[in-house]
């Protein structure tokens, strides 16, 4: 089967709402995670029930679907920064990397001539946070662990919103990191990562836990890793039996994306080659309600990149400071006769349902701008899906559309017709809505 991604609404928006609750330890809610809550074994053993979950995001690599961090996904390489002692590289660069056999993926970590080790490591979604993310449901991988002293490798789910609003605090759900000489075996962390910029009564230091769960002899073959995230519990399972499981934290619910790595802890003994071998990546969700799955499209929606970098500039747009629809500081302002755009074509599907939303204000009542997406059917400008922005408070505006055939271009857009007004806008987001 290959790869696919499936959504419901715009989980992106819960990153602007839940990113952080801070409540009194004992109370559900965020403490500290060393010293506040404690891992719980006392449903050790009990199998996963995927009752009532529906499949969100398949990849069973029977062909390569792992592109370069710009590339049509549904995987993106390298995106995350080095870490551990291997250099990340792209596919394709002339390296073994990334390779796909008989139905498997391998991430190949490889001693280079100077001594150091080139690696793979790709996540679901790329530097302009498109991709696929969700939020909470079931995540999982079966694969083959690598034999040798130094060996990391590892599955893992990480939340939005580092790369362009530094106000967000982020979680990172690591499902199995796997040490290669450690006797201990499996294990399993916990995060919260500080933003650069915290808000008010948001924590300022890195806070994290974690657990080991035996099974040494989990690299002799194939196995399942996953992890249940649900109103009550981050639950971690191997062979679809449950190991342990977490207080489900308010930070622990936000969006999240996969990512999957081959990196070493120490090159010292290593061996020259080893291999991550992966035969599938899946995610499920138990809708109806949110949080939920999606694609997400747009680069740079919230404006915080450059001056409206990745947006094509019609005429009299400029990027300025508006801190009013939320903590960071940049919005997109259109002036009189003038329009900024980003194409989509090449995201979009035909017959697929996409929810645009975004936050705007008007200069004047009197004299709107616009803000949608146009599509062009059979090069005619045929599917003009806009609203007109009156309110001169920031409101939250969305429209729902579905592509029809025949599509051949399609742009998001923020217009102000002639006369002296002028539109802000932030936090846009695109993003697919297959599921019913």
């Amino acid at each position: 089967m290959n790869a696919f991604t499936r959504g419901r609404a715009a989980a992106l928006a819960l990153l602007t709402t839940i990113a952080w609750t801070p409540t009194p330890a004992g109370a559900g809610g965020v403490g500290t995670l060393t010293t506040d809550y404690q891992w719980n074994e006392s449903q050790a053993g009990r199998p996963l029930d995927l009752t009532g979950y529906v499949p969100t995001f398949v990849d069973e690599f029977d062909t390569m679907s792992v592109t370069g961090n710009l590339g049509k996904g549904p995987w993106y390489a390298p995106v995350h920064a080095n870490f551990g002692k291997v250099k990340f590289v792209a596919p394709g660069t002339g390296n073994d990397a990334y390779s796909i056999a008989n139905g498997i993926l391998t991430l190949r970590a490889r001693k280079q001539a100077d001594g150091t080790y080139t690696s793979g490591m790709m996540e679901s979604i790329d530097s302009l946070d498109r991709g696929f993310i969700q939020a909470k449901g079931y995540f999982e991988i079966r694969a083959r662990l690598p034999v040798g002293a130094g060996a990391w490798p590892g599955f893992w789910l990480h939340s939005m919103g580092g790369d362009f609003d530094r106000t967000i605090t982020m979680n990172e759900i690591d499902v199995i990191e796997w040490y290669g000489a450690d006797p201990k075996g499996l294990h399993q962390s916990l995060h919260i990562w500080p933003a650069k910029y915290p808000r008010p009564g948001e924590p300022t230091t890195h806070s994290w836990t974690s657990n080991y769960s035996g099974r040494s002899d989990a690299q002799l073959g194939f196995h399942t890793y996953g992890v249940e995230i649900t109103d009550d519990w981050v639950i971690l399972y191997y062979d679809r039996k449950e190991l342990t499981r977490y207080p489900a934290l308010p930070i622990f619910k936000l969006p999240v994306y996969m990512l999957v790595s081959m990196s070493l802890t120490d090159t010292a003994g290593a061996p020259d080659v080893m291999d991550f071998q992966v035969d599938y990546v899946r995610a499920w969700m138990k809708p109806p309600g949110t949080p939920v799955a999606n694609l997400t499209i747009l680069a740079n929606g919230t404006f915080e990149v450059g001056a409206l970098s990745y947006w094509g500039i019609n005429a009299n747009a400029i990027s300025v400071t508006d801190t009013t629809p939320r903590g960071s500081s940049k919005v997109a302002q259109v002036n009189a006769n003038g329009g900024i755009n980003q194409n989509v074509t090449a995201r979009l599907q035909p017959g697929v349902t996409y929810k645009l939303t975004g936050v705007l204000k008007s200069g004047s009542a009197t004299d709107p701008g616009l803000f949608g997406v146009d599509i062009k059917v059979n090069g005619v400008w045929a599917a003009l899906n806009r609203v007109r922005v009156t309110s001169t408070d920031y409101k939250p505006y969305e429209i729902t559309f579905t592509v029809p055939a025949g599509m051949t271009e399609a742009y998001v857009v923020l217009k102000q017709g002639i006369g002296t007004s002028w539109i802000r806008g932030d936090d846009f987001t695109l993003v697919n809505q297959i599921l019913p």
